[in-house]
């Protein structure tokens, strides 16, 4: 099976090789496309709403060996904010849930920042930058991570293939196969790993970190990088004047989920937030956020438990005609240019991409 799925992956991650002109046509096209294109999206969008999600903030020249992805530096994430800025007007959830619910207007070119999980480097790196620029934020953290010494799962599932000390390990299929020494074939390995248990049912990719724990239980140091944060330091977050909202409590797809699992990671995760900080939770991060991610039985669980706002990773403006319990978000790649992240929050990136793959 794992040579089945790593070779299927080969052929779409391995593209084939490109001419040095072309590619150097490709590079020109994208520094065009950000030199004439803004103008126009700015005209155009001056009135939408732009929503930035970023996961972890770390010390320049941290090491990320496992490569977890998702995270930015200190000088980046300064750079960024000193373009968020000067570019767009920053708002608080709680502006863009009148916007919709009461029809109060917003600045021209509005953004709002948000953060995934609820790392402790939220609070210790990234909320210092936020206040000095004076900049809100909305924090979605993962109840049932809060408080624990657990990596997230996708996390826990690819460092622990990296770091396997056998020379086989087991699929989620049940079966096992060879796992090689080479660090960058066993990362390609669980990447596709991971893409799988993303698939399957929730508790079938339980079932199978169960089995990974108990057949190796070294894990390396990257952990303390991506610790969650206690409530106390939660409620900090929020003293300080951040908006805290829900990221489910397990993390799941909750497109893979049954009625009965699906309305316990929306329900409880809210009654969670609301019953420690004693704040009321009405905005929602979808774990993972792509198309296949959720579901309209996913958005039928979140009206029920009467969310405000729920926010994908599908990048988009928000409009004032979007449905507020599906809107788009820019997700920062791991450790962008200034360049490339000006590319991603003008939603540049992802239209020169498509234009490309029209023209290759």
């Amino acid at each position: 099976m794992a040579a089945n799925i790593i070779s299927e992956n080969n052929a779409k991650s391995n593209p084939r090789p490109e001419s040095y002109l072309k590619t150097r046509g490709r590079a020109a096209f994208l520094r065009a496309a950000t030199a004439f294109g803004n103008s126009i999206i700015e005209a155009r969008h001056r009135n939408d709403l732009l929503v930035v999600c970023y996961h972890s903030v770390l010390p320049d020249g941290t090491a990320d060996p496992e490569k977890f992805g998702n995270c930015v530096s200190i000088s980046e994430f300064t750079a960024q904010l000193q373009v968020l800025c000067s570019e767009f007007h920053p708002i608080a959830a709680v502006d863009v849930a009148s916007w919709y619910t009461r029809g109060t207007s917003l600045p021209a070119r509005p953004v709002l920042v948000t953060f995934d999980d609820g790392h402790r480097n939220n609070l210790e790196y990234a909320a210092p930058l936020l206040l000095k620029y004076g900049v809100p934020a909305v924090i979605f953290v993962t109840t049932g991570y809060i408080g624990q010494q657990r990596l997230l799962w996708p996390y826990e599932i690819q460092e622990r293939i990296l770091r396997r000390s056998r020379d086989r390990f087991p699929l989620p299929n049940g079966h096992e196969c060879e796992l090689p020494q080479g660090y960058a074939a066993r990362y390609e390995i669980a990447q596709v790993v991971l893409e799988c248990c993303k698939k399957l049912p929730f508790e079938q990719t339980c079932t199978y970190l169960r089995v990974l724990r108990a057949t190796d239980i070294a894990l390396g140091q990257s952990r303390h990088s991506f610790e969650f944060m206690n409530w106390y330091e939660v409620r900090e977050l929020l003293r300080m004047g951040f908006e805290i909202g829900s990221h489910s409590e397990e993390h799941p797809m909750l497109s893979r989920l049954n009625a009965e699992q699906l309305w316990h990671e929306v329900n409880e995760s809210k009654k969670t937030i609301e019953r420690i900080l004693s704040i009321s939770c009405g905005y929602f991060a979808y774990p993972n956020g792509s198309h296949a991610d959720f579901s309209a039985e996913s958005e039928h669980a979140l009206r029920r438990a009467e969310y405000e706002l729920a926010f994908t990773t599908i990048p988009s403006f928000c409009s004032r005609t979007d449905n507020s319990l599906q809107l788009g978000r820019v997700v920062v790649p791991d450790h962008p240019s200034l360049e490339l992240f000006r590319t991603h929050i003008s939603m540049l990136h992802s239209t020169a991409k498509r234009w490309l793959r029209a023209i290759a």
